[in-house]
C-alpha cells in the first residue's frame, strides 16, 4: 500500500502541475478547452489526494510500520482515535492534510462558481493549483509521508505519538487551525484572479466571502481548542501564555478579522478597495508565515517542529508571494481607487477603519513580540540600541534620573509584556464594537449622537459602578475575615493591593456593558418594528429578523460572544495561585473558599492505553459544609460490626474527615492495619507461594506494567509493605525485599501466625465507600473520609515508557463564576505529592463566549435557500400581536446584562548563595522564627509567626526546639552572616515539605523572578521557569529553593546569579551560560518602540486623511442634514429593514 501511495504522490504532482499550466495557458490564449480541462484537472487532483489520505490512514489503523512516518508517530497500544489523529501529528502528515483539504476546498469553490467568466475562473484555478504544487514539491523532494525502510520491513512496534498530543482536545486542535490556514487560500486565489483580469468590482469579494468566514471560523475554533488544551494539559494554570505557536495562529486571525470588517465598506460604499486586496494578500502570507514559524527554529515552544528541514523552502515561497502581490497590486493601483472618501470622523466608515487600524496594528505588535528575541540577538541591533542608550543616559536620562540599560543578549518578551501592550488596544476594539452600530454611514450630527449614545452611556456607567461597589465590598470583606480587621482598617489594606490591571478591569466592564446594551437594544427595537409590520410573536419576529439579514445579525451574535470572552479575560485580575505545596495523605489546605484534603494516591498501568497513571484523589469541601449525617451513620455501623469497643465521633466544618476517638489502643491498631491490608496490600500484591515449613509467603507486585513503566513507584509499594507488616504492628511479620525483583517474602513466627494472617485477609470487611482511614497523632484519633463527602477531583500524571516526559492531566471543577484548578506532581520515592492550586474566576465565560461566537458564525454562513425557508416558516399565520411591554424589554435587557457582569471578586566547587540578610547579634534564632508562620489552630491564615508570643500551642514548642537544634548545628560564622538561616530553612523543608507552605517571603518578587528567568530543562530551552511543565526537574528543584532564599532575605539579583552559577556546575553545559543567557525579560525600550510608533503612525494617518477630505464634503453635507436629523432610531431601523428587503 505504501508503494501505491508513493506512486500516487508522483502522479498527483504532475497532474496538479499540468492543471496550473493549462489554466495559465488557457487564460492567456482564451482557449475554452484548456480552461475547462484545468477545472477537471483540479477535480482529479482532489480525488487523488483523497486516495492518498485513505492509504496513509489505512497504514496507521493496520500498524504498517514499514512506513517510517507511521513507525515514528504511532504504536500498537494507541487507541483508534489517536491513530487517526497521528495522521497530522507530524510534519509529513500535516503536509498531506494541507494538500488534500486545499484540493477539496478549491474544487468546491470553483464548481460552485463555474458560471463565472472563464478567464477569471482560470486564473483562480491556476493560483490554487500552484499553491498545491508548492506543498507537492515539499512531499516529493523533502518530506515524503510514504517513505519506507529500505533495509528492513520496519520495527515490530512504533515509537508512538507525542504524549502531549494524546489528548481529546489536541486531536482536533491542529486540523482546525490548519483548516483555517488552508481555507484562506480561496479568497487569495479569487483576489489574484480579479487583479489579473481587471475585474475589480465586488464580484471577487462575493465569490470568496463564504470561504473567508469559514477560514475565520476554523481559526477561531483552533485557537480556542489550543487554549483549552494548554489549560487542561500543561499545568500552566492559565489558558493563554502568548506562546510563539499560539501567536502564529493569532496573527492571521487578527488580519482576517480586519478584512471581514473592511469588505463591508467596499460593498456598501465602494471604499477601501486597495486596502482590501492588500489585506487578502497579507492574511494569506501570514498563514504561510505561521506555518513557517513552527518549522523554522526561530522560536522556542513546547509544540513546534524542532527537526524540520523545510524552513528554506518556505522562505523562498514567501518571497515569491510578496513579489507577486506587490507587482499585481502596483499594476492595478489606479484602477483600485475608491469610489468615495470618508466624509466624517463620526461615521460608520470611520469606525470600521479605526477597527482595522487596531486589528492590524495588534497583529504586527504580536509579530514583533514573537520575533523580538531573534531581532535583539543581532549584533547590529544591539550596537545601534546601545549607542542610543549612551546618548540618552548622558543627556535626558541623567537629567530626569531615568537611565536605560544597555543590551548585550537576546531579550525574550514574555506574557507580562504582551499583556501590557495588547490590553489597551483590546479595550479600544471593545469600545468600537459598541460605537459602530450607533453611528450612521457617511456622517452624523451632535443631536443624533446624543440621542443614540445617551442611554447606553448612562446605563453602562451605572452598571459599572454597581459592579465596582460589589467588588470592593467582597474584597474588603475577605480582608476583614482573613486579617481579623475592622472595615476601616481593612479598606486601606485592600486598597494597597490595587494595580493598573484593576483599572483595565473596570474599563472592560464599562465597555462590555456598553456593547451589550447597544446590541441588545438594536435587536429588540428591530424585532419590535418587524413584529408591528408583519405580526406574530416576538420570538418569531426575532428569528425572521436574524435570517432576513444573517450576516448583519450573525455578526451581532459574534460580538456578544466576544463580550463574554472579555469578561473572562478580566478573571485573571482575581486569579489566586499558590505555589506548589507538598501534601501527605490526610493533609488539608485552603484555596479560596475551598478546603482540599488529600485522601488517596493510586498508580496503575492502563492496559490498552500505553501509559502508567499516577493519580491523587482530592476531596473538595466548601468552608461552611461538613460531613453528612448518613455518612457518619454508615461509618458507625461498620465500626460496630468490627467490634472496636467504646469510641467517640466528631466532625468539623470545612473538613471532610470524621474523627473517631477509640478508647482501646489494641482495637485501634487492629483497625489501622486492617485498613492497610484491605486498601493497599491486597490491591498491590498477589500471593504466588506458601512455605508452611519455614512459615513464609512469597508475594509479587500485581501490576507488572507499572513496574516496567515506573520502577521507583513499584519499589515504594514494597517498602510500604515492609513498614506496615513489620515489627510494631499487629501483624508483626518480617518482610524481605530483593533488589531488582518485584517479589517480597513475608516471614512469620510460625505456621499458626501465617494461617492467622491468611484468615485475617479473607475476613477483611472495609466499606467500598471509604476513601481514607488512618491514625493521626496530631488529633489523637482515627480519621476517616467517605467518597460521598464533597466533590472528588483526580489530578493525574501519565508516564509513557517510550517517551521521557510525563504529561500532566489537571483536575478542574467549573462553576459559572470560577474554576478550581489542580495540578499534581508525585514525589517519586517519597510519601507526598506536590499540588498546584489555582482559583480562577470567570473562565467558563470564555468557553460560553466561544460557543456563542460559533453560533453567530453559523448564522453568517446560512445559505440563501435555508434563510428563505426559515423566513417562510416564521411568517405569522395569525393577525398581528403586540410585542412585549417596554417594562418587559427593559427587564430582559437588565437581566442579560446582570448575568454577563455578576462578577465574584475573588481573590566544581559548588557555588554558594550570597547576599542573605545579616541578623542582629544575639537575635539569630528569633530571626529564623520570624520567617515561619505559626501552625497553632486559629492563626493559620493570619501569618502569625513562631516568634510571636501568642504562638503557644504544644506543636509550636516542639517546632521551636527543632529550629533551635538545627541552628545550633550550623557553624558560628555562617550563623552570623545569615547563611545559617538559609541552611536551616532548607533543612526544615527537606525534613518535612509542609514547612515550605509556612515560609514568609515576598511573593510578588518570587513571581517576577520565575517569570523572568529561563529554564535549563532539556527540551524547554528559551522558556521561562513559570512556563515549564510541572514535570521539569529544574523547576521542581529550584522553586522551593527560591522561596527559602527569599525568606532568608536574599535579593532577586543574588538569587538569580546563584541559579546561573549553580546550573553551570551541576548541568555542565558545553558552553557555560552567562547571566544574560538565562535572563528572560529585561524589557528594553526597543521592545516598545515599534508598537508605539506603529499605532501612533496609523492613527495619525487616519486622522489626517479624514481632516483633508472634510472640506470637500461640507457642501454636500449641509443640504441633507436637516432631513437626517429628523430620523429617529426606530425610523432608521425601519428604513434599513426596507432597504435590506429590496436588496434581497
Amino acid at each position: 500500500m505504501q508503494e501505491l501511495g508513493q506512486f500516487l504522490l508522483l502522479v498527483t504532482f504532475f497532474v496538479t502541475l499540468s492543471t496550473a499550466l493549462l489554466a495559465i495557458a488557457g487564460a492567456l490564449t482564451r482557449q475554452g478547452a484548456m480552461m475547462r480541462a484545468s477545472r477537471y484537472g483540479l477535480y482529479a487532483s482532489a480525488l487523488l489526494y483523497v486516495a492518498m489520505a485513505l492509504i496513509l490512514s489505512h497504514g496507521f489503523l493496520t500498524h504498517d510500520f514499514s512506513n517510517k512516518y507511521i513507525a515514528t508517530y504511532s504504536d500498537r497500544s494507541m487507541p483508534t482515535v489517536y491513530l487517526l489523529a497521528a495522521f497530522w501529528g507530524g510534519e509529513k502528515g500535516a503536509l498531506l492534510l494541507w494538500t488534500t483539504a486545499l484540493s477539496i476546498f478549491g474544487s468546491i469553490a470553483i464548481h460552485t462558481r463555474r458560471e463565472r467568466e472563464p478567464v477569471y475562473l482560470s486564473w483562480a484555478i491556476a493560483t490554487l493549483a500552484l499553491a498545491i504544487v508548492f506543498f507537492d514539491v515539499l512531499m516529493v523532494f523533502e518530506s515524503n509521508p510514504f517513505e519506507t525502510f529500505v533495509t528492513s520491513a520496519g520495527p515490530m512496534d512504533g515509537k508512538g505519538l507525542n504524549p502531549l498530543l494524546q489528548n481529546p482536545t489536541m486531536a482536533f486542535h491542529p486540523p482546525t487551525l490548519l483548516t483555517g490556514y488552508i481555507a484562506f487560500t480561496i479568497p487569495f486565489a479569487f483576489g489574484v484572479a480579479a487583479l489579473m483580469t481587471g475585474k475589480l468590482d465586488n464580484q471577487w469579494i462575493t465569490d470568496s466571502r463564504t470561504w473567508t468566514i469559514i477560514s475565520w471560523c476554523f481559526l477561531s475554533i483552533g485557537l480556542v481548542l489550543g487554549a483549552l488544551w494548554a489549560y487542561e494539559e500543561l499545568g500552566w494554570g492559565f489558558y493563554w501564555m502568548w506562546d510563539p505557536v499560539e501567536n502564529a495562529g493569532f496573527i492571521p486571525w487578527l488580519t482576517g478579522t480586519a478584512y471581514l470588517h473592511s469588505v463591508m465598506i467596499q460593498e456598501r460604499r465602494g471604499m477601501l478597495r486597495r486596502w482590501n486586496i492588500v489585506l487578502v494578500c497579507l492574511t494569506f502570507f501570514l498563514t504561510i508565515f505561521g506555518t513557517f514559524l513552527t518549522r523554522s527554529q526561530l522560536i522556542d515552544s513546547i509544540h513546534a517542529f524542532a527537526d524540520s528541514t523545510l524552513a528554506e523552502y518556505f522562505l523562498w515561497y514567501m518571497l515569491v508571494l510578496v513579489v507577486l502581490s506587490i507587482i499585481l497590486i502596483g499594476w492595478r493601483w489606479k484602477a483600485l481607487r475608491s469610489e468615495h472618501d470618508i466624509e466624517s470622523l463620526w461615521s460608520r466608515e470611520s469606525m470600521f477603519v479605526m477597527n482595522n487600524v487596531f486589528l492590524v496594528g495588534c497583529a504586527f505588535i504580536v509579530l514583533w513580540g514573537t520575533l523580538f528575541p531573534k531581532v535583539s540577538e543581532l549584533a547590529s541591533v544591539q550596537s545601534g540600541y546601545n549607542a542610543i542608550v549612551g546618548v540618552w543616559n548622558s543627556s535626558i536620562g541623567s537629567w530626569i534620573g531615568q537611565p536605560m540599560e544597555t543590551m548585550h543578549q537576546a531579550v525574550s518578551l514574555a506574557e507580562p509584556w504582551f499583556n501590557r501592550v495588547i490590553t489597551p488596544i483590546g479595550l479600544g476594539l471593545l469600545v468600537l464594537m459598541g460605537v459602530g452600530p450607533l453611528v450612521p454611514w457617511r456622517r452624523t450630527t451632535m443631536r443624533m449622537l446624543r440621542k443614540n449614545f445617551l442611554s447606553p452611556v448612562i446605563g453602562s456607567i451605572i452598571g459599572t459602578i454597581l459592579v465596582g461597589l460589589w467588588s470592593v465590598w467582597v474584597g474588603v470583606d475577605r480582608t476583614m475575615r482573613v486579617r481579623e480587621l475592622s472595615f476601616g482598617e481593612a479598606f486601606p489594606v485592600w486598597f494597597d493591593t490595587l494595580e493598573l490591571a484593576h483599572v483595565y478591569m473596570m474599563l472592560a466592564y464599562l465597555f462590555c456593558i456598553f456593547v451589550s446594551w447597544t446590541i441588545v437594544r438594536e435587536l429588540v427595537m428591530a424585532t419590535r418594528i418587524r413584529q408591528r409590520k408583519f405580526g406574530g410573536s416576538f420570538s418569531a419576529a426575532a428569528v425572521s429578523l436574524v435570517f432576513k439579514s444573517p450576516r448583519r445579525y450573525g455578526g451581532y451574535v459574534i460580538h456578544l460572544g466576544v463580550v463574554l470572552m472579555f469578561v473572562a479575560f478580566t478573571g485573571k485580575v482575581f486569579k489566586t495561585q499558590d505555589p506548589e505545596r507538598p501534601m501527605r495523605l490526610g493533609d488539608t489546605m485552603i484555596a479560596g473558599a475551598y478546603h482540599l484534603t488529600y485522601g488517596e494516591f493510586s498508580a496503575a498501568w492502563q492496559e490498552g492505553e500505553g501509559y502508567a497513571s499516577t493519580r491523587a484523589t482530592i476531596t473538595v469541601l466548601d468552608e461552611d459544609t461538613t460531613v453528612h449525617e448518613r455518612e457518619v451513620e454508615a461509618l458507625t455501623e461498620w465500626l460496630d460490626s468490627e467490634g472496636v469497643g467504646t469510641y467517640h465521633v466528631a466532625t468539623k466544618f470545612g473538613s471532610p474527615k470524621v474523627y473517631v476517638h477509640i478508647k482501646d489502643k489494641d482495637a485501634r491498631d487492629n483497625l489501622r492495619d486492617d485498613l492497610y491490608l484491605a486498601r493497599s496490600f491486597t490491591q498491590d500484591f498477589l500471593k504466588i507461594a506458601d512455605d508452611p515449613e519455614n512459615a513464609t509467603q512469597t508475594w509479587t507486585l500485581a501490576d507488572q506494567g507499572l513496574l516496567r513503566a515506573i520502577p521507583m513507584m513499584a519499589m515504594q509499594r514494597a517498602r510500604n509493605a515492609r513498614s506496615a507488616l513489620g515489627p510494631g504492628t499487629t501483624i508483626d511479620a518480617e518482610v524481605r525485599l530483593t533488589p531488582g525483583s518485584p517479589q517480597i517474602v513475608v516471614s512469620f513466627d510460625d505456621e499458626q501466625a501465617m494461617s492467622a494472617f491468611d484468615n485475617r485477609i479473607a475476613d477483611l470487611n472495609v466499606p467500598p465507600t471509604l476513601l481514607y482511614g488512618a491514625y493521626s497523632a496530631e488529633s489523637g484519633a482515627m480519621e476517616f473520609i467517605d467518597r460521598r463527602t464533597g466533590s472528588l477531583l483526580h489530578p493525574e500524571v501519565r508516564h509513557f515508557p517510550k517517551h521521557e516526559t510525563p504529561t500532566t492531566e489537571t483536575a478542574i471543577v467549573s462553576t459559572l463564576f470560577e474554576d478550581l484548578y489542580l495540578a499534581m506532581r508525585p514525589a517519586m520515592g517519597q510519601a507526598f505529592i506536590n499540588l498546584l492550586t489555582v482559583v480562577f474566576p470567570l473562565v467558563t465565560f470564555l468557553w460560553i463566549g466561544a460557543v456563542i461566537l460559533l453560533i453567530g458564525t453559523l448564522v453568517c454562513l446560512t445559505p440563501p435557500w435555508l434563510a428563505r425557508t426559515i423566513l417562510v416558516m416564521s411568517r405569522p399565520p395569525t393577525p398581528p400581536a403586540s410585542g412585549p411591554s417596554r417594562a418587559a424589554v427593559a427587564g430582559a435587557t437588565a437581566t442579560i446584562l446582570l448575568l454577563l457582569l455578576a462578577v465574584p471578586a475573588a481573590r566544581g566547587a559548588l557555588p554558594q548563595p550570597r547576599g542573605m540578610a545579616v541578623p542582629e547579634a544575639g537575635q539569630e534564632l528569633q530571626d529564623v522564627y520570624s520567617t515561619l508562620t505559626c501552625a497553632c489552630p486559629g492563626f493559620g491564615d493570619a501569618e502569625l509567626t513562631l516568634a510571636d508570643d501568642r504562638c503557644t500551642c504544644e506543636a509550636s514548642l516542639d517546632e521551636r526546639q527543632l529550629v533551635k537544634r538545627l541552628l545550633n548545628d550550623e557553624p558560628r560564622h555562617e550563623i552570623s552572616t545569615g547563611r545559617g538561616k538559609l541552611d536551616v530553612l532548607e533543612r526544615l523543608v527537606k525534613l518535612d515539605p509542609g514547612w515550605d507552605a509556612r515560609l514568609i517571603y515576598d511573593r510578588a518578587a518570587y513571581e517576577r523572578l520565575i517569570t523572568t528567568t529561563k529554564t535549563v530543562c532539556a527540551g524547554e530551552r528559551g522558556l521561562v521557569l513559570s512556563q515549564s511543565q510541572i514535570s521539569c526537574t529544574v523547576r521542581n528543584r529550584w522553586f522551593p529553593r527560591f522561596r527559602a532564599m527569599f525568606a532568608a532575605g536574599m535579593s532577586p539579583q543574588s538569587i538569580f546569579r546563584y541559579y546561573v552559577d549553580d546550573s553551570n556546575v551541576t548541568m555542565a553545559p558545553t558552553k557555560p551560560w552567562t547571566y544574560e543567557d538565562l535572563k528572560a525579560n529585561p524589557e528594553k525600550a526597543l521592545s516598545w518602540a515599534f508598537p508605539g510608533a506603529l499605532m501612533l503612525g496609523l492613527i495619525g494617518f487616519l486622522l489626517t486623511r479624514i481632516t483633508r477630505r472634510r472640506e470637500h464634503v461640507e457642501a454636500a453635507i449641509a443640504a441633507p442634514v436637516a432631513a437626517e436629523e429628523a430620523l429617529s432610531i426606530e425610523q432608521r431601523l425601519l428604513l434599513e429593514d426596507e432597504l435590506d428587503a429590496m436588496g434581497g
